[in-house]
């Protein structure tokens, strides 16, 4: 059909008048759904500030032990994460909108997340209530809220409050394994498309779970076993062990001063201490222990006694020889010369302490005055060392009665810790979790389902080598060099190489830095070093090895090295010596055995690094060439040191660090 040029135009324009019509109601519908949606958007916005403001109110309640008020604040804040997900659905018809579909499916995982959270910490103040009614019913007729200390709770009071803490340790379990799941979740969220608000709240949520979490991973096995230890289940005593650090040994310091421990009904019910001689002596001759051969080489020992029993680096097979000779010396027959004056009595377990404790409780507790002498956190080990080397002489105290201070000293600080307010416990609490995280505070338990969870948390101070992995632990004992490690500055060197026939080949040095002079406790510095390597290292050197120290050995005549196992390790020891403002060094070199080489050729080689307690601040080296390339590692190495066969790292050393280097 033949259409003229009217009719084609009338046409052309009819049927661009009706491109235009749908444009225009295209655009309608997009207005009209971006409005709803800005509304969703706007009514959203609103109640998470809403969600915001009652999750703080939330926190204040819990600080303030008001759980219930607490639940009706998360209650309101879970229902209105309810409510801005059926908004987030209505917007569910943007859905087709390139990036905005994305931005929603993520702002629904987010508050999807959110909510459960909030539904897990919910558990937690449910929780609380519960502990709380249980209390009432018990005699604390105010609550939580009305108790400023611990100590002012009645001893069936304090039962319940620790039973039902013990109670509610499955419940613990499942929120955290809640959470857990939750962070997992969250984590999967993918956060490169996100618009920067979503990915700061997706980091934020992840942060805050994560701190619950690490909490509760604390507070579960505390809470399961704390009944044990505290006393609740019949009185616990403790053998307690100051480790003085400036004559170091192998569990962190020579044993100055023991003491007793007397827990019940989780009260720290007496706490006794008294110079280690006062074990010791009164068993001189009566005890027939054959010691270390370095403690014969070396310090002239004929007898093994408490205060050097601890010669294994691991801290529960020290203890446990603590235990015998402790045993043993206190039944000594009563017709010696010096009357035995320790208790016989049978322990649960053993605290060891070194002197940062004391630190960090005068940091927190204040200044401490007996007498006239003032201890404070940085003058504590100077002032204590003064008072029992030299002080005691001068002040006309017997030498047997020279460390009585010190059982004065703890009595104030365990005067003002009962006296201690809420905030101040925390201070404390968090301050002891980081002294056993270091190893300065060590814990041991008789019983096998307390000791495995100061094992877990990495509180027992056991040796940790794994058959699978390379090994590194040097281990120090001060052999008669006085207080001298407070002035001695250590760094660790590792390196590895593979030689010529392909032998996997490892230095381990020390490097000592003598900063002190010759006084009332710095002398030359005299050490038995050992070195624990997997087990069937072949020794192939050593330099530094000393015959004695220069006074006894001027012609510095090298020593012989002991090569033994212990624990799943080889053992490498010998002596060495550092004269006052000089340095010195040790180093072993020896082959690694075929099953390191053989993780190497599996791909992925492990390191394990083990720190000496009470060493201190110790550099650590670690250079490691495979003679293959690297192609990834943990910790990382700085950028510049990528893309080559070797893997370099300096850090400061820890109690146990792993490095993994894989190829």
């Amino acid at each position: 059909m033949h259409m003229s040029h009217s009719d084609a135009f009338f046409n052309k324009r009819r049927t661009h008048k009706k491109i235009a019509l749908l444009f225009v109601l295209f655009v309608t519908i997009v207005v009209v759904l971006l409005g709803v949606a800005g509304l969703g958007i706007v009514d959203g916005v609103k109640r998470a500030s809403i969600v915001k403001t009652e999750v703080e109110d939330a926190h204040v309640a819990i600080i303030d032990r008001d759980f219930a008020e607490a639940n009706k604040h998360l209650t309101i804040a879970t229902d209105e994460m309810s409510a801005i997900r059926a908004r987030l659905l209505s917007l569910k018809i943007l859905h087709p909108i390139p990036w905005v579909g994305g931005q929603i499916d993520t702002l629904l995982q987010l508050v999807d997340g959110g909510t459960e959270s909030l539904k897990a910490i919910q558990v937690l103040t449910k929780i609380g209530v519960d502990i709380e009614n249980d209390l009432k019913t018990a005699g604390l007729k105010d609550g939580l809220a009305s108790l400023e200390k611990y100590s002012e709770l009645e001893p069936e009071t304090r039962r319940e409050l620790i039973f039902a803490l013990n109670r509610a340790v499955p419940d613990l379990e499942e929120v955290r394994a809640r959470l857990g799941q939750q962070r997992r979740y969250l984590a999967r969220v993918d956060s490169k498309d996100l618009f920067f608000g979503l990915r700061f709240a997706r980091d934020e949520l992840v942060d805050q779970i994560t701190i619950i979490d690490n909490t509760l991973e604390l507070a579960v096995p505390i809470l399961s076993i704390l009944p044990d230890v505290a006393g609740f289940k019949g009185e616990q005593n403790y053998l307690l062990l100051l480790q003085n650090t400036g004559e170091l040994r192998p569990t962190g310091g020579f044993w100055s001063t023991y003491g007793v421990i007397k827990v019940r009904d989780g009260e720290l019910v007496d706490i006794e201490t008294d110079d280690v001689y006062a074990v010791d002596a009164p068993s001189e001759g009566h005890i027939d222990n054959v010691p270390p051969l370095a403690l014969q080489r070396y310090i002239g020992a004929d007898d093994w006694y408490l205060r050097d029993a601890n010669w294994s680096p691991d801290v529960p097979t020290s203890i446990m020889k603590g235990f015998e000779f402790y045993r043993n010396e206190v039944n000594v027959p009563h017709d010696s010369d010096w009357p035995v004056t320790a208790p016989n009595i049978e322990f649960d377990g053993a605290v060891l302490i070194t002197p940062e404790v004391a630190t960090s409780l005068l940091r927190i507790l204040g200044d401490v005055k007996i007498n006239d002498v003032e201890f404070a956190p940085d003058t504590f080990f100077d002032v204590l060392e003064y008072e029992v080397e030299q002080a005691y002489a001068d002040r006309g105290i017997p030498k047997h009665q020279r460390k009585d201070i010190i059982g004065d000293l703890i009595d104030v600080m365990f005067e003002r810790f009962q006296e201690a307010d809420g905030a101040v416990l925390a201070r404390v609490l968090d301050e002891t979790l980081a002294l056993l995280d270091e190893n300065d505070i060590i814990a041991y338990s008789t019983r096998p389902a307390v000791q495995s969870i100061f094992s877990q948390k990495g509180w027992s101070g056991e040796l940790r080598i794994n058959p699978q992995h390379d090994h590194l632990m040097f281990v120090d004992a001060n052999l008669a060099a006085l207080k001298t490690d407070a002035m001695i500055e250590r760094s660790y060197t590792y390196s590895v190489h593979k030689d010529a026939g392909g032998d996997l080949i490892a230095t381990a040095r020390i490097d000592y830095k003598h900063n002190g002079d010759f006084d009332y406790r710095t002398t030359r510095y005299r050490t038995y070093a050992r070195v624990y390597a997997p087990l069937g290292s072949e020794l192939i050197s050593v330099s530094g090895s000393l015959l004695d120290d220069s006074k006894r050995n001027p012609e510095a005549s090298p020593g012989d090295v002991d090569v033994s196992q212990d624990f799943g390790a080889t053992v490498f020891g010998t002596f060495t010596s550092v004269e006052p403002g000089a340095t010195g060094a040790l180093e072993f070199t020896y082959k690694l055995p075929s099953q390191i080489s053989s993780l190497v050729d599996a791909g992925q080689y492990t390191l394990d690094v083990q720190r000496q307690p009470g060493v201190g601040d110790v550099a650590l080296n670690i250079d490691l060439d495979f003679d293959v390339p690297v192609s990834g590692a943990t910790p990382e190495e700085i950028s510049e040191y990528w893309y080559d066969d070797s893997y370099t790292y300096s850090t400061k050393a820890v109690p146990f660090q792993s490095f993994v280097v894989t190829f």
